[in-house]
């Protein structure tokens, strides 16, 4: 039931990715004006042009091509979600409603914003979030896998009573994360798991990150994220790169390198490679050069890192292979800033 595919409500297209042709190549310099890449919605791309770029004319031959003419890739941003997707924004409208000050409101209040209509009423009364993404009527998928739970839970079809535990509950929340109910998700983890005394663990958060970045909710990341670190659950480079991707996701690409260098710093943990990778992508798709050469100069202090007695065996096979990564050698870097037109500066 987790793997049902993700909703139009758990997602968001948060960018477009734009190719600008430069240089005076007189090949075919024909660019389609929309197209779009298959992936996940935060990778969906148009492709527009824009001749007003001719006058670059040192341009690094690893530079991006599109029919065989140079191209400058770029990022343009997109509006951010509906309030109604993001739970932080309704909890905020709410309490400003109210007459609050709308900051560091619990997750658990599962009240909805009345700003927009998807709320949904009863008579005069605005139904909950939580009431609203229970209803059966939300999605037939996870009606059924919730149907499924507690038939398991009351040992129906004459099996004997089956008690859910932690990975189970993980995969309920991963199926309300999938099918757009955060509300539903933080109600299994702040009421259901306790009820049944059950102890949340890592990837429990982790998937409740990864379900708040593809709406690019960061402030309730968060805030998850102090609580992991208060309670003690360990963290993961699977934790680092959620949290990541819904800082990228809205924008805020000094805000994600700063976070995995104090990653590293205060916990010891890194994310995997990939998001290196996608950090140096999006600072210089966004123009971000500075942001770009601080993450390139993090990836070199790396490299000369040496294990301490204090180092898990755990963090210290990571960053093994980490340092080991030919994508993240001297020379894939140099390729990755050339592909988005810049020169990377030599290590010192």
């Amino acid at each position: 039931y987790a793997t049902t595919g993700r909703s139009g409500r758990a997602v968001h297209f948060f960018y477009n990715v734009v190719r600008t042709p430069v240089g005076d190549d007189d090949n075919d310099n024909g660019v389609d004006e929309s197209i779009s890449l298959d992936g996940d919605a935060e990778n969906n791309h148009n492709y527009e042009e824009d001749d007003n770029n001719n006058d670059n004319q040192d341009i690094p031959k690893n530079m991006a091509k599109f029919r065989q003419r140079r191209v400058r890739v770029k990022m343009k941003m997109r509006p951010p979600p509906p309030v109604y997707k993001i739970p932080s924004e309704a909890k905020r409208l709410r309490a400003a409603r109210r007459g609050g000050d709308g900051g560091n409101i619990s997750t658990t209040d599962s009240s909805s914003s009345t700003a927009t209509s998807k709320q949904g009423l009863v008579g005069n009364q605005h139904v909950s979030n939580l009431d609203r993404e229970s209803d059966k009527d939300w999605s037939l998928s996870l009606t059924a896998a919730f149907a499924f739970a507690e038939s398991l839970s009351q040992g129906a079809c004459g099996h004997p009573p089956v008690q859910l535990d932690v990975v189970s509950w993980n995969i309920l929340i991963k199926a309300c994360c999938y099918r757009g109910s955060l509300w539903r998700a933080f109600s299994i983890l702040r009421d259901t798991m306790p009820r049944y005394g059950i102890e949340p663990d890592t990837h429990t958060y982790n998937t409740l990150l990864s379900g708040l970045a593809r709406v690019g909710d960061k402030t309730t990341m968060m805030e998850f994220f102090v609580e992991m670190t208060n309670k003690g659950i360990p963290l993961d480079p699977y934790t680092i790169q959620s949290i990541v991707d819904g800082m990228c996701n809205v924008g805020d690409i000094a805000g994600a390198v700063t976070f995995v260098q104090d990653s590293f710093n205060q916990h010891r943990v890194v994310p995997p490679y990939t998001t290196h990778l996608k950090l140096l992508e999006f600072a210089l798709a966004n123009e971000l050069i500075h942001e770009a050469n601080r993450h390139v100069y993090f990836l070199r202090q790396m490299r000369n890192w040496e294990p301490s007695p204090y180092d898990t065996p755990e963090f210290c096979k990571t960053m093994d292979l980490t340092q080991k990564n030919p994508k993240l050698s001297e020379k894939a870097l140099v390729k990755l800033f050339a592909f988005f037109g810049e020169r990377l500066k030599q290590e010192d």
